[in-house]
């Protein structure tokens, strides 16, 4: 709120661009003179994701703020990749990080929805994932690293599986958490009955028929 009483919520707009432009021409100052880079499609591919999220950035001019989220979701994407390489050294991993990247977002507005004033929007879940999405695009085809070269081993498909599934109840405890499903469970544990003052997670309802 700070800043945008201040500088304005399309400050938000000029930053991330501001960001993305930056890390773009780092990358590239590293393909060129460092790793010498040859392959034209590599950077292709880094010119093409970073078009992306600046395509998205703009977009969200009705809600400039979220594009902030790109950048965060897009580096935690990164650092989870990071951490993943130690197990996973096959084309899972960029699944695998995904999927990880879905759940703390997730988890991210599932405490909004919990704090004062703050608001749930499974849109915002997608901002969070397109994130890291486009920036595991531009690892897989912009920077292509040389270790994701083997068969998909054991622990990729298991570690793969239950991500999936955690996030899937996860999403579908979300879907579930309408008005009447807050109502019941804080009318038993009461001292969780201020998230019925919070706004609907989810409006869905069966439809009565004749």
């Amino acid at each position: 709120k700070i800043i945008s009483h201040t500088v304005g919520r399309v400050f938000f707009t000029y930053i991330t661009v501001f960001i993305v432009a930056c890390g773009l021409a780092v990358l590239l100052y590293f393909f060129i003179f460092k790793y010498k880079v040859r392959k034209i499609s590599q950077y292709a591919w880094l010119v093409i994701c970073s078009g992306l999220y600046i395509f998205i950035t703009i977009k969200l001019d009705k809600y400039p703020e979220e594009a902030i989220h790109l950048i965060e979701y897009g580096l935690l994407s990164y650092f989870i990749f990071n951490a993943l390489q130690y197990k996973i050294r096959d084309r899972a991993i960029y699944i695998i990080t995904i999927l990880i990247v879905l759940f703390i977002g997730t988890t991210d507005e599932v405490i909004q929805w919990m704090v004062p004033k703050r608001y749930w929007d499974f849109r915002d879940v997608g901002t969070n994932v397109v994130g890291g999405l486009v920036f595991q695009l531009a690892i897989w085809k912009g920077i292509r690293p040389d270790f994701i070269d083997q068969p998909m081993a054991k622990i990729s498909v298991k570690m793969l599986m239950v991500v999936l599934t955690v996030d899937l109840i996860f999403l579908g405890l979300c879907l579930s958490n309408t008005p009447s499903a807050v109502k019941s469970y804080t009318a038993v544990f009461q001292s969780l009955s201020w998230l019925s003052a919070e706004e609907p997670m989810s409006k869905f309802a069966f439809l009565k028929t004749a």
